[in-house]
């Protein structure tokens, strides 16, 4: 079971989760409604442990998230699959090596590679594609190479930002049953975040949990008021559509009301643009088991050829033992650029930790 009490994560000057508290049984899937990008992207990285809450608790199982020592994080996140847009996708790669990548770095031999691969695309549906480059691919096949991917990592909790908006209307109903599919066939536990409930058309078998938005563009957070009993009780959790109290701004005219949302949005943004993140990454290689020659020469070479994101070297050192490269160094980059370089290493099932 996956609880969260009082959670509160803070961006810049802003609650981007504030107070949240709900639970999600295992196996269950469930649709968190947020209009705002910052608090869908929080709750999931705090739950993927990519991010700390700045106070609250959150469980796993037997599990305290704030609490977990090296070998614990990194298996925990060996189950726990963040799945976004910005997740890395190697455009010059195959569909079957994108899937595959993350098991390449494993003790498992190329033959139970391919099997275990094959059968993530066939739940994907994606066999015909298996051969396409991904640097052709349609954000709908996009998202179904992302699905597979977690899915060939046997991973037990997929957390999923955001992935209808980019899609029409016959797409999202395509991997909103797809996604009923491999919960029913696997058990594993999803947990879905959407700006509005309107993307979902068959939701009547979902459980909901809405999130709502302040007119100051914090995010209150208030989940549903609700026992988990009678939750759980019910076929579904219908949305509360309660509208937040006191909006003196609802009288002015649309296009002043859009103005100073923007006005809002860019004061926001602005307070980013030059924030510095130190990311300290520790990766152990073992050259003879990687076949992927980026990844074997270290993940300094792999970030700069793959990502090409800006960054600079902190302190560190590579140590290469026998068949295996040890590094341990520190990176610093944008936080613009944090989201991206996390999901990259989080596929990668590679340690780390942010240092702001």
């Amino acid at each position: 079971m996956i609880s969260l009490s009082k959670v509160t994560k803070i961006q810049g000057k802003h609650k981007v989760l504030d107070n949240v508290s709900f639970e999600v049984q295992k196996g269950e899937f469930v649709i968190c409604v947020s209009p705002d990008a910052d608090t869908r992207t929080s709750l999931l990285e705090c739950l993927g442990r990519i991010k700390k809450p700045d106070s609250g608790n959150i469980r796993v199982g037997d599990l305290d998230l704030s609490n977990l020592k090296r070998e614990t994080l990194r298996f925990y996140k060996s189950k726990v699959n963040l799945i976004s847009y910005n997740a890395v996708l190697n455009r010059r790669d195959t569909v079957y090596d994108n899937v595959a990548l993350p098991l390449k770095c494993t003790n498992l031999l190329s033959n139970q590679i391919a099997r275990i691969v094959s059968k993530a695309i066939s739940l994907l549906k994606i066999e015909n594609n298996i051969q396409n480059r991904c640097l052709n691919l349609s954000d709908f096949l996009k998202i179904k190479v992302l699905i597979s991917r977690a899915v060939a990592q046997n991973s037990e909790v997929l957390l999923l930002d955001d992935p209808l908006s980019r899609l029409n209307l016959e797409e999202r109903d395509i991997i909103v049953n797809l996604l009923k599919d491999l919960n029913k066939r696997l058990g594993c536990t999803i947990i879905v975040t959407v700006p509005k409930l309107s993307q979902i058309e068959n939701k009547a078998s979902l459980r909901v949990i809405n999130i709502e938005e302040s007119k100051d563009l914090k995010v209150q957070a208030k989940v549903n008021e609700r026992s988990v009993a009678s939750i759980l009780s019910k076929d579904s959790l219908k949305v509360a559509n309660q509208q937040p109290e006191n909006r003196p701004h609802e009288d002015r005219p649309p296009e002043n009301r859009q103005k100073e949302f923007q006005e809002n949005v860019d004061k926001a943004t602005s307070e980013y643009i030059d924030k510095k993140v130190k990311v300290v990454i520790e990766n152990s290689i073992n050259t003879e088991l990687v076949e992927d020659p980026s990844v074997s020469k270290g993940i300094i070479y792999t970030i700069a050829t793959e990502l090409r994101l800006p960054f600079e070297i902190g302190e560190g050192k590579v140590v290469p033992l026998d068949n295996t490269i040890k590094e341990k160094f520190s990176l610093v980059v944008d936080e613009k650029y944090l989201k991206v370089l996390a999901d990259f290493l989080e596929k990668r099932a590679i340690s780390f930790e942010l240092s702001l």
